[in-house]
């Protein structure tokens, strides 16, 4: 966004108030001649947005907190980096939902869209997308999108249409009505296809133990997450198919081969062979699962 203005003062601060150094992200702050007293009628908003400015020669003189992240370039220029309510941490990941916003609107049938964080079932963490759009979607079709332009853990995990999105009265996305919003569940676009050979039927048995669901309803193109997966029950997949096949497969492919028969195909090319699972799986899964879920919920 350039340089600030005759008159006008910048400040990229961390949490404490203190400058950040070229190249930190932090809060952008404004002072100078263009800021005003606060806001009309809301005490609450202007004392939490106009500050005391730290490093004023007035005690009266204020700066504003604008909300923005941002970062000092070498060369004096302010680069914007997104909202510092947009942010948010799910399972270690600081995640940016304007960027995921911004890359569904790339795609050809997504008219607008929303990503939110909210709590599933049991309580974990998990991104949701609302779409609009005026033609057939299918919830495969972006996660595959996403997949190929995003690190996994920007992926949400479900997807959800709506006819519009809800407003504030001043136009900005309410993010908390979304909260509270189902939407209509998006079909995943894929077919029943049953397995077609030894690995794949292993995969489709521990899937079904996995997600406590019949095997009847997992096909070999049903995708992991479409089906009710999770960051945490993918924990505990990796952990039985790396006992089952003999490997030792990295978590990033459960995000990348989501559905059977990819991973199949992956795992056929790692020469593995089909063993019973022991009985100390469960417990193992169970444990890191716990592990897991006492790390992620750490403050950092």
């Amino acid at each position: 966004v350039g340089k600030p203005i005759q008159n006008t003062q910048i400040y990229i601060l961390d949490k404490h108030l203190q400058l950040c150094p070229i190249g930190v992200v932090g809060t952008l702050y404004i002072g100078g001649d263009g800021v005003s007293r606060g806001y009309h009628n809301r005490a609450d908003l202007t004392t939490e947005r106009f500050v005391k400015n730290p490093f004023g020669q007035d005690s009266t003189e204020r700066i504003y907190n604008t909300g923005d992240l941002a970062k000092w370039l070498p060369d004096g220029r302010i680069e914007l980096l997104g909202r510092v309510d947009n942010q948010v941490k799910i399972n270690g990941y600081r995640i940016e939902l304007e960027e995921i916003e911004n890359t569904l609107l790339q795609h050809p049938t997504v008219k607008n869209t929303a990503v939110i964080a909210y709590e599933d079932v049991d309580g974990n963490k998990a991104l949701r997308a609302f779409i609009v759009s005026d033609q057939t979607i299918y919830s495969n079709d972006l996660r595959e999108y996403l997949n190929a332009k995003l690190p996994h853990y920007m992926v949400p995990a479900s997807f959800a249409e709506i006819e519009s999105l809800p407003l504030t009265s001043n136009g900005k996305i309410n993010r908390k009505a979304l909260v509270e919003i189902e939407g209509i569940g998006m079909d995943s676009g894929v077919d029943y296809i049953e397995p077609s050979n030894d690995i794949e039927a292993k995969l489709v048995e521990i899937w079904g133990t996995v997600l406590n669901k019949p095997q009847s309803e997992i096909g070999i193109k049903s995708n992991f997450f479409d089906l009710g997966g999770n960051s945490i029950l993918a924990i505990k997949l990796l952990s039985k198919i790396n006992s089952a096949f003999n490997v030792q497969i990295p978590l990033v492919n459960i995000y990348s081969e989501s559905n059977i028969q990819k991973l199949a195909v992956y795992l056929n090319g790692q020469e593995v062979d089909v063993q019973e699972e022991e009985e100390h799986i469960d417990a193992l899964a169970d444990t890191m699962e716990s592990a897991f879920n006492k790390l992620i919920n750490n403050e950092y």
